[in-house]
């Protein structure tokens, strides 16, 4: 009876210790790597703060959209006039990162403004004067700010 208890146990060190082998194994798991990005914490509740932050950082933007993001892109081949399309993008679909930091705006001589605010809502433009560049975000406070909705009304 000893000698069976002492196999059972044996065998179950063995299969703990395997286990806890494969656990440690990183690329056992890409998951977890993958999912490194979702243990990020909230920048801010004050949109300000959290949209410098935003726009800095890509893994920060994978986080805080909520997914399925909508997309509106004018289909410019369209007659007789470009047509609006909206499409739903996880996060496997969408281009990072989904707005330019500062040193590419200044670069690119694009202004981020925000032209709509509320308590739970913000409406950001990205927009180059005297040009037809134009891509409005649109971000919805819960536990923290998430980009919901992308419109890019460019010519």
């Amino acid at each position: 009876m000893n000698q069976l208890k002492c196999t059972v146990f044996s065998l179950i060190f063995t299969i703990c210790g395997y286990v806890h082998a494969l656990d440690s194994d990183s690329v056992s798991h890409p998951v977890e790597q993958a999912s490194a990005g979702d243990r990020i914490a909230c920048p801010s509740q004050d949109f300000d703060k959290f949209i410098q932050v935003f726009s800095e950082s890509k893994d920060v933007q994978m986080k805080f959209i909520k997914y399925p993001l909508k997309q509106l892109q004018l289909n410019l081949a369209a007659e007789p006039e470009p047509k609006p399309i909206v499409r739903e993008l996880w996060r496997d679909q969408v281009l990072f990162p989904v707005m330019p930091n500062e040193i590419e705006r200044k670069q690119k001589s694009l202004v981020l403004r925000i032209d709509d605010r509320k308590s739970n809502h913000v409406e950001l433009i990205l927009e180059k004067n005297d040009t037809d560049y134009k891509i409005n975000y649109f971000f919805n406070r819960n536990s923290c700010w998430y980009l919901e909705r992308i419109e890019n009304w460019s010519l």
